[in-house]
């Protein structure tokens, strides 16, 4: 096998590795991973109103993906939806206040173990890293012809 398969190999293992981590740790809480991604999208927005949309396009998720999992989050009290106010068509979808805690609880101890994991890497690591990814992502887009 060249280098580049090789390589590719251990990048498209360490990928899916990471999804199973992030996977794992929804399952303990009883989530999908969609679904944290979600509570983590409110984390970031220090609990604002996020549309459909706005959840789909962050995560690159396809826009049933996103509100199967709304729906689900609705169903156990975590997430009301509403027509937006900006926008009539979509709905708004907003933390209760049980949403709320439990959100800030898990992806709060999600972030701390992302920031242990990005301190021992170390800031240039972790920079080159991601500026390696975002370029191969870049590079992929423009190959597969979808631009840049």
């Amino acid at each position: 096998m060249d280098e580049i398969n090789e390589l590719l190999g251990r990048f498209y293992s360490a990928w899916r590795a990471n999804d199973a981590a992030y996977g794992a740790w929804a399952g303990r809480y009883g989530l999908s991973l969609t679904e944290l991604l979600i509570l983590y999208s409110f984390w970031e927005e220090d609990g604002e109103s996020r549309t459909q949309a706005e959840i789909c396009r962050k995560w690159t998720m396809p826009k049933q993906t996103v509100n199967s999992a709304l729906k689900e989050l609705g169903l156990r009290g975590y997430v009301t939806l509403t027509p937006s106010e900006r926008d009539r068509r979509a709905k708004a979808a907003a933390l209760t206040e049980p949403g709320g805690e439990f959100a800030s609880k898990i992806i709060g101890e999600l972030r701390a173990v992302e920031k242990r994991a990005c301190a021992a890497l170390g800031a240039e690591s972790l920079r080159a890293m991601t500026e390696a990814v975002e370029r191969y992502a870049e590079l992929f887009r423009a190959g597969a012809g979808e631009g840049a």
